[in-house]
Formats: C-alpha cells, structure tokens, sequence
C-alpha cells in the first residue's frame, strides 16, 4: 500500500532540531579533532538531503490514486469521393458517303450534271449560268417552246438544235461553241420538256423520293436508305413549282382546274402527290419513284 502524503508539512519541528545540530556541528572546535571534522561533513550533507527531498514533496501537493492513459483518438477517416462515371454515347458510325456520281450526260458522254452526298446533304451540281445566259435562254424558249411541245422529238435533232442557239448567241453577241451549245441545250430541254430543278432528282436513280417544303426552303430528299436529306435545290418563285405541277396533270392526262387542282396518281411507277394553288400560296408536291 502506498504511503499518503499530506498537504500539512510537520517537518518543520525536525527541520529546527536539525538547525541546533547543524550549528553546534559547524562550530569551529576549539581543538581540530579529526573524527568531529569527519562528522561535521556528515551531519551537513545528511540536513542538504532532507531538504532537497522535503522541497520535492512541498511542491508536489496531491498525488493522484490513479493516473488515467491519455489515448490518442482515432483521426477521422476522410472518405475518398468516387469519381462520377459520366456515360459516354457511344460513338455512332460515320453514315456512308457517296462520290460524286454523274446524272446527266450528252450525246458525247460529257457530264451535264451530277451529285454527292456530304455531311447529310445533297449537291447538285449544274452548268453555271450568267445573267446573258439566262436571257438567251428565254429568247428561245418565247420562240420554240411550242414546237417542242407539239413535237419534242426536235430537241433531239442536232442540227435544229444548234442553229436556234447559234443564232441567238450571234444576237446577243455571246461567243459560240459547242459546249455552250450543251449547256444551252441542257437547259431548254430541262425547263421545257421536263420537270425543271426537279428533273436531275428525277433522273437520279438513288433518290427515292423529292418533297416540296415551300419557297426558298431546300428540297429535301431520301437517298438510298438516308431519308430527310436537304439539298441545294431551292425554288425561289412559285410559279415554277406550279409548272412541274401542271407537266404532272398533263402526263397524267388530267384537266387542271380550280375544282381539279389536286392529283394524286402513279405515272410511269412515280407516285405523285400534288396540289395546284391557284392563288401562288400553298401549292404542295411530293414524288415517290
């Protein structure tokens, strides 16, 4: 069992009979006697140990029963985040681009016009025509068009053909050749005698249907399996959608008029769908080969 110690210090009595002591010990003798040289050194070191150890025990005033162990706590777990798992899309196959493949071509097998399909859209591609151009072409077509009509065979005969042009190219003082004379050429039977920028989607065996969205909005198209693809032809004025519409009463044989002015009939395998607006504001046309 372990010894109690007091906070009342009772040493101090000892502590006084020590100090008698340690005086008569430190007393010079009137005679050195060695053995009280001996004693005197004894007596000052045991009085520097009891007070060392009484100073010990003043300053400390309770020692407790028990110590308790400081246990360090724990450091908190930080919790690492997952990562967020973004879901990727997968990556689509890129659709199938087709090369320019050619649609119309003369006698000569030069290439009149042509198409592509890029990012989802579809280009045609034509003879440029400038503003003498144009005009040329109208001239003729103010003077032909009604032979051609009666007698299409005509755009065909080579020698007909090239004299029209030649002589109206000579008036309008535009330098004649036989390309141009194809490039004319290909124009007057393309707005004369077919279905105008609809005819080289017509004649273009990979594009399954044509629809008519309204003026100035691309036509847009299926080509092969691709549906809904714009393309570069836009019409500008109804008046020319209502001249492929009327070619389209003509070939089915039918009478246009304001109380027959929608058709909707298979022509040559071509399912059409048309409506014929007398008033230029919501003809409608769309073709199914």
């Amino acid at each position: 069992m372990k010894d109690i110690d007091f906070l009342y210090d009772d040493t101090h009595l000892e502590k006084q009979e020590l100090e008698k002591i340690a005086k008569i010990a430190t007393k010079e003798p009137e005679k050195r006697d060695f053995n009280a040289v001996i004693l005197r050194k004894f007596t000052l070191a045991l009085i520097n140990a009891i007070a060392e150890e009484k100073k010990i025990v003043r300053e400390v005033k309770v020692i407790p029963k028990e110590i308790k162990k400081v246990i360090p706590e724990k450091p908190k777990e930080i919790k690492k985040e997952e990562p967020k798992i973004i879901p990727v899309k997968p990556i689509e196959p890129p659709k199938p681009e087709f090369p320019e493949h050619d649609i119309i071509k003369n006698t000569e097998n030069k290439v009149l016009a042509s198409a592509k399909l890029q990012n989802h859209n579809y280009f045609l591609s034509e003879p440029v025509l400038n503003d003498k151009d144009k005009e040329l072409i109208k001239k003729i077509d103010s003077k032909i068009d009604q032979k051609l009509l009666k007698k299409p065979e005509l755009v065909n005969d080579k020698n007909f053909m090239v004299k029209i042009v030649q002589k109206y190219s000579k008036r309008l003082k535009i330098p004649f050749n036989m390309d141009y004379f194809d490039k004319i050429r290909y124009y007057i039977v393309r707005d004369s005698l077919s279905y105008g920028k609809l005819d080289p989607l017509m004649q273009d065996v990979s594009v399954k249907e044509i629809h008519f969205n309204g003026i100035h909005k691309p036509i847009t198209i299926s080509f092969n399996n691709e549906e809904n693809i714009e393309t570069n032809v836009i019409f500008e004025d109804m008046h020319e959608v209502n001249n492929i519409i009327k070619k389209f009463f003509e070939k089915a044989k039918q009478k246009l008029t304001r109380d027959n002015n929608y058709l909707d009939i298979d022509i040559s395998n071509i399912k059409v769908k048309a409506f014929y607006d007398f008033d230029l504001k919501e003809s409608k046309l769309d073709i199914k080969k």
